[in-house]
C-alpha cells in the first residue's frame, strides 16, 4: 500500500478535512494506490489520543464515518462527493482490468 504524499500532505488536498480546534479533533483521509483509504484521528479524551485507521475501500470508510457525528456535522458535500467519486474510478479500474 502506497500513498502519494506528496499530493495528499497539504489537507485542502485530503479526501476529508475535518477539524474542530474547539474540541481540538481532527478526522484526516487519503486514498492508497489501491482500494484503502487511511485515515488520521485526533481525540484528546481517547487513550491513545490519536489513531491511523485503515479501511478496505471508500464504501466502509464512508459507513463508518456516517455514523461519527462530529465528523458529519463538519464535512462538506464536495468532500463527500469526493469519497464518493475516488469509489467510482478504482471500481472502472478493477472492473477494467478483468
Amino acid at each position: 500500500m502506497l500513498i502519494d504524499v506528496e499530493t495528499y500532505q497539504d489537507k485542502k488536498t485530503a479526501l476529508v478535512d475535518v477539524e474542530k480546534p474547539q474540541e481540538g479533533k481532527v478526522h484526516r483521509s487519503v486514498p492508497t494506490n489501491g482500494e484503502e483509504i487511511v485515515a488520521y484521528e485526533e481525540i484528546p479524551e481517547n487513550y491513545p489520543s490519536w489513531a491511523i485507521i485503515v479501511f478496505d475501500d471508500a464504501q466502509e470508510y464512508l459507513k463508518e464515518i456516517r455514523n461519527v457525528d462530529w465528523i458529519m456535522e463538519e464535512i462538506t458535500d464536495e468532500e463527500l462527493e469526493g469519497v464518493k467519486e475516488e469509489t467510482k474510478a478504482k471500481e472502472l479500474i478493477k472492473n477494467g482490468r478483468r
